[in-house]
């Protein structure tokens, strides 16, 4: 555990948050925390400000998917940054639980943590160390107290709107574009041309199609969400067949209620045979297959393979024509587990070279030679500069522009944006030294993540091909795998 960086030499990541974007799709006050944040820290002459970690998510849910905060205390974690600053507890996190976890990745990494609200507290103030702990536990046990208030408020005043048959209409009177598909702003009237799309949707299901197929055809058919978009995902799809305002009624909890004047889109048995039908459906996989997007066509278009389902419900990897890809031969397919264990087994001999994987983290470590904390300091530093030349000027001086102030803001927060990317892949790096202390064998790879395997396969390996049934040197019968069709070039 190194000691708490304190002094100009702290390097500071900043971690800004809100639960959700504004009407307008902003998120105005991460910015204004992130302003807040440099000055602080540039005033008192703290250290320097590095890595900003901004989220648009609920800290409060534990299904939440915390990328901000994950990323901030991996970076701790492996010494890019010394320190933590959020402007309140609560933007940081909302349960004690997260609270605990946060301190203990703290104290192994020898970290320290900064909030300006309600008070200044800094964990480096060692003389006021207990109290700060016990103010802070005070301080996360009040936010997640507040936000389970919140939550029971909210959840009695939709169950009096259920039990009063009113829709849960959001904003859609005054925001059409946020009506539900297939039912008009007020939910008093039907949308002809999307309740017809709803009936195909619905007749496609109880024919044995999944929802990620009719996500597909529908965005290929550029079929217009109320928003006004074309991208549709399965999990859209089948929450929209599932709805119970399919049947003019609203469900709370377990129990229905009537919508009144609502008018129906289905009858109720076909509703119910859906929702028994896409009750064993997951509408999109949480976890993607190991190698889709990874694996090429070795056919003529060399383009990545995506996941598919054969006649069998077998999942497959296939040269597919879709709408990013619409040159895609088609000319590839292969059931996914003879593939996925033949590349499994490639890798592992290859983490089992401890040389080669000594030399691709060491060429990972040359291509980042430069010191990406020390250009964003640089960065935030001027966007410090900057917001004090555009709101408050010097005595005597001229304020800055707008149109000058946000052109430099922009280009300043382009270069912070690859220098973030940049530090993503100093993460995965960080994954691939953790092999070295591993004795590899089959089970050992299968044991490890869905997605931890995909970042690895990312990093070690160059190309890799699955080339056309017949092509390969073993040319093995219809019942056996060829596995020679698989060609697996690893980064030299």
């Amino acid at each position: 555990m190194r000691e708490q960086a304190i002094g100009p030499d702290c390097r500071w990541g900043l971690l800004v948050r809100r639960s959700k974007l504004n009407q307008d799709g902003t998120a105005g006050s991460v910015r204004r925390q992130e302003q807040v944040l440099r000055h602080h820290i540039s005033q008192l002459k703290l250290g320097s400000v590095g890595p900003v970690y901004s989220e648009i998510v609920s800290a409060f849910d534990e299904n939440a998917h915390r990328d901000g905060l994950d990323n901030a205390l991996a970076d701790l974690a492996a010494g890019r940054i010394d320190a933590i600053a959020a402007w309140r507890p609560d933007r940081l996190v909302r349960r004690v639980t997260q609270f605990r976890h946060v301190m203990v990745a703290l104290e192994k990494a020898g970290g320290r943590l900064l909030f300006l609200k309600p008070m200044v507290i800094d964990t480096a103030d060692t003389e006021n160390l207990a109290f700060t702990t016990i103010f802070l536990d005070f301080l996360v046990a009040f936010a997640q107290m507040e936000s389970e208030a919140t939550s029971e408020r909210l959840v009695l005043f939709h169950q009096d709107r259920a039990r009063q048959g009113l829709p849960h209409r959001n904003s859609s009177l005054n925001k059409p574009e946020l009506r539900p598909f297939g039912h008009t702003a007020d939910w008093y009237g039907l949308v002809d041309g999307e309740v017809e799309l709803i009936h195909e949707a619905a007749k496609r299901v109880l024919a044995g199609e999944y929802p990620n197929a009719i996500a597909r055809d529908w965005t290929q058919r550029e079929v217009r969400t109320p928003r006004g978009a074309t991208r549709w995902g399965p999990d859209t799809i089948k929450c929209i067949l599932t709805s119970a305002r399919m049947v003019a009624q609203r469900s709370y909890g377990e129990a229905l209620f009537d919508l009144e004047g609502v008018p129906p889109i289905m009858e109720r048995d076909l509703w119910e045979r859906l929702k028994v039908k896409l009750e064993t459906v997951e509408g999109s996989p949480k976890v993607q297959r190991l190698l889709s997007g990874i694996l090429r066509c070795g056919a003529t278009c060399g383009l990545p393979l995506v996941g598919n389902l054969d006649r069998r419900g077998m999942p497959t990897y296939v040269c597919r024509k879709r709408r990013h890809e619409r040159n895609a031969c088609g000319g590839v397919e292969s059931l996914c587990a003879p593939v996925d264990k033949v590349v499994g087994a490639h890798v592992v001999a290859f983490l089992n070279e401890r040389d080669r994987v000594t030399a691709l983290l060491a060429r990972s470590a040359g291509s980042q030679a430069e010191n990406p904390h020390a250009r964003m300091a640089e960065l935030n530093d001027s966007l410090t500069a900057l917001d004090d030349a555009r709101f408050s000027p010097p005595p005597g001086a001229q304020r800055l522009p707008g149109d000058r102030y946000w052109a430099q803001v922009a280009r300043i927060n382009e270069e912070r944006d690859a220098i973030m990317r940049k530090l993503a892949v100093n993460r995965e790096a960080s994954m691939l030294a953790e092999t070295l202390s591993v004795d590899w064998d089959e089970d050992e790879w299968e044991a490890r993540p869905l997605a931890w395997r995909r970042n690895i396969i990312k990093l070690v390996v160059k190309q890799a091909v699955l080339e056309p049934r017949g092509q390969g040197k073993g040319r093995a019968g219809p019942a056996v795998f060829d596995s020679s069709r698989v060609v697996v070039e690893f980064a030299s």
